[in-house]
């Protein structure tokens, strides 16, 4: 625990955190540039952590079994399917579309985030 605290001293929070929030910025503009979605629904400029909602393409879940409504039975369905792909993400069902949350830490790099997009690319 303290070569870690060192580390995080060493390097600098403000460093490490500007790092996650660029790397989970540039992996959703990746995989929602894939999809062919909008990365930032709300807007890029409210998005301030390391963590974000990306939609998914219709394409990838059939656009839910409701008359296109998707709903937490699709998200969990579509979660287990990434996860037998080697792709652990949760996929959260809001307002009838399915997201995947997607969240950077420092040891992670944009392409840590090809796995996902290329499942979903596939589908």
């Amino acid at each position: 625990m303290h070569t870690v605290l060192d580390w995080w001293e060493a390097v600098g929070p403000a460093r490490i955190r500007a790092h996650m929030r660029e790397t989970v910025r540039g992996a959703a503009a990746d995989c929602a540039e894939a999809w062919g979605v909008d990365a930032f629904p709300c807007g890029e400029g409210l998005m301030s952590g390391p963590m974000v909602l990306v939609p998914l393409p219709d394409s990838a879940h059939g656009g839910g079994g409701n008359g296109g409504v998707c709903d937490y039975a699709d998200a969990e369905a579509l979660q287990n399917r990434l996860f037998a792909e080697g792709v652990e993400v949760p996929v959260k069902a809001i307002e009838g579309r399915l997201y995947v949350r997607i969240s950077a830490h420092c040891h992670n790099e944009r392409a840590d985030y090809h796995a996902l997009r290329d499942a979903v690319l596939r589908w």
